[in-house]
Formats: C-alpha cells, structure tokens, sequence
C-alpha cells in the first residue's frame, strides 16, 4: 500500500477542478497514444516523413519517448484524478516516478538537442551529411538514452533500498514521489536530482539555444540558394520542436528550483510540460507536407473502403479508378519529395 502525503492541505478540494485536470489529462492520453502510433507507423512502414534520415530516427525515438511517458505517466496520473488517490499497484507507483525523471526529464530534453545539433550540422556540411548511416544514428541515439540512464541510475539505486520508507503519493502533483529526508543521510537522494536536473538543464538549454540560433543564421543565409518550400521544412519542424519544447519545459523547471508553495501552479506547470507529450503530431502535420498526404490518403483509404462496402458494381469500378488515379498523383508527390530525405 503506498502511503499518501498530506491530502488536505495539496490536494484538489473542489470537484470541478478535479474533473477539468481530468479533462485535460484525457486530452493529452488519446492524443499522445494515437498521434504518436500514426508517426511511428508512417516511419517505420510507409516510409512517410521526407526528411532527411538523421532528423527521421530522432524523430523516431522522441515519440517512443512520448509514448512511454503517456503509458506510464499520464495514464496512472488519469487513473488517478479519477478515483481522488493512488489505487495501482505499489510496483506502477515505482515505475510513474522513474519513467518521469528519466524518460521525461532526461531522455526526451538529451533527444532534443540531438535534434538541433544534428540539424545544425546537415546544413553547414551538406555533402558529409549525406553519407551518414542509419545504423551511426541509431548508436547515437542509444548512447544518448544510455548516458541519461546513467545518470539516473543513483535514484534507481535509492528506490531500491529505501522503496518501502521513501515511496508515497504526492497530492500536489497526483504523482509518485520519494521522500528520503527521514531515511538517508543529508537527503543525499534529492539533492543528487537537484544538482543532476540543475546541471543537466543548464548544458542541453545552452546547447539548443546555441545550435538553434546558429541553425537561423545558416538558414537565412541559405534561403537564396533552397527556393524550393520542400528544402526548408525540416529546419521548420526542428525550430517549432524547440519552441514548444522551451515552452513545456521552462515553467516546469522554474517551479522545480523554486519553493513555491503554490499546489495549483505546480499542477498547471506539470500540464504544461505534458502538451509536449501530444503535440509532436500536429508540429509534423503542419510542417511535413509527405506526412500530411500520407494522413490524407489514409482517410481517404478509410473513406473509400466504407463506400466499397455499401457500393453497386458499378460504383465499384468509378471508386476503384478514382483509387488508381490518386494512387498515380501520390507517386509523383513522392518522387518530389524524395529529395528532402537525402538534403537539407
């Protein structure tokens, strides 16, 4: 049985709040789990992001990262603003924690700023950029994942040895939580966090800020050269990944560092650091235009077999040429396309 902090005092006092949290929450959950099954699915079977390879399996991670998170971060948080406490198993409530600090707090911030350093070197070094290997991205991204579980790993040790004194149910942010104040010496466990979380947000902020702004300035003096709309779109999808990552993540880390006593600001800087969880999905919509044709010609195939079913013989065969001639228009998007997954 997990133990609960002080329900109270930092808990949600009025229904209507509760159910709005909720509402937002089950937002977050359906939107994540199929926007990011719908990106995985255009990567890894149809091939319909047109980007250049690199961005396309960082990409690739950050929404298995998303998806991780909404399994085991905003659906037990759901559960649990449901029932108004922690009803899951204790082993959930351990699992909660450590997928929010390392996945959410490490894994996807560390994958971002591979984003835009990768980003940055394909538009300054074009020709070497086109000899990278899937494979060299892959290790780097599972080196990248690699060293943040080793800097987690201190935690996971703690939650080992101090999981049935530490572990409880915090109400200010419907979370699992440690409290090791009463059970380490110097609270050694918290402090480490801090200083991990502290340092580690000054390195990757500094380096997505460095390499977004060098990132514009090659790009503005490129922009004569790549008229074509196509050439740009990755550069667009990297900067509006950023900003809405600053915009998720800013609040979130300030209200972390600071000592704001304040349960309802806490929980609106967790919501806000959870719209990054969803919203990959509508930054590609907007700026990949292969994976806006690849969502069309899926509803479309969605569309059409509900209209085969309830069709005449003769209806069928207009439908079905109807069918072929989108078919052949999608080829020749394709082709066009085609030149982004090996450029800029």
């Amino acid at each position: 049985m997990v133990r609960t902090n002080n329900e109270t005092e930092l808990g949600i006092k009025h229904v209507c709040e509760r159910y709005i949290w909720l509402s937002f929450n089950l937002i977050i959950l359906l939107s994540s789990l199929v926007g990011d099954t719908i990106i995985l699915i255009a990567i890894l079977r149809y091939n319909a992001i047109k980007l250049h390879k690199v961005t396309v399996i960082i990409i690739q991670y950050l929404a298995i990262s998303d998806l991780l998170q909404t399994i085991f971060k905003v659906l037990p948080q759901t559960v649990t603003l449901v029932l108004n406490g922690w009803v899951l198993p204790t082993l959930v409530c351990h699992v909660e924690y450590h997928v929010t600090v390392f996945v959410g707090g490490m894994v996807t911030p560390m994958l971002t700023c591979c984003l835009t350093v990768s980003k940055l070197l394909i538009v300054s070094f074009p020709l070497k950029a086109r000899i990278l290997s899937s494979k060299l991205c892959h290790v780097i991204c599972v080196i990248t994942c690699f060293l943040a579980l080793l800097a987690h790993l201190p935690q996971v040790a703690a939650s080992i040895v101090y999981a049935e004194a530490a572990l409880y149910f915090e109400y200010a942010w419907y979370v699992c939580n440690y409290d090791y104040s009463s059970v380490t010496p110097g609270n050694w466990p918290h402090w480490y966090l801090v200083t991990t979380f502290s340092v580690g947000a000054t390195l990757v902020f500094g380096a997505i800020t460095w390499s977004s702004l060098l990132l514009l300035r090659v790009a503005r003096r490129t922009a004569l050269l790549q008229r074509l709309p196509i050439r740009r779109q990755g550069m667009m999808t990297v900067f509006l990944t950023v900003l809405l990552f600053y915009i998720s993540y800013l609040p979130w880390l300030l209200v972390f560092q600071s000592d704001i006593a304040s349960p309802p600001l806490w929980r609106a800087a967790q919501f806000v650091q959870n719209l990054n969880i969803m919203a990959n999905f509508v930054i590609y919509t907007l700026t990949v235009c292969s994976f806006r044709d690849f969502l069309r010609s899926m509803l479309y195939r969605v569309v059409l077999s509900l209209r085969l079913h309830s069709a005449t013989p003769q209806q069928r065969n207009a439908l079905l040429l109807q069918q072929i001639s989108r078919q052949r228009r999608s080829l020749r998007s394709s082709n066009r396309y085609q030149t982004e997954s090996s450029a800029v």
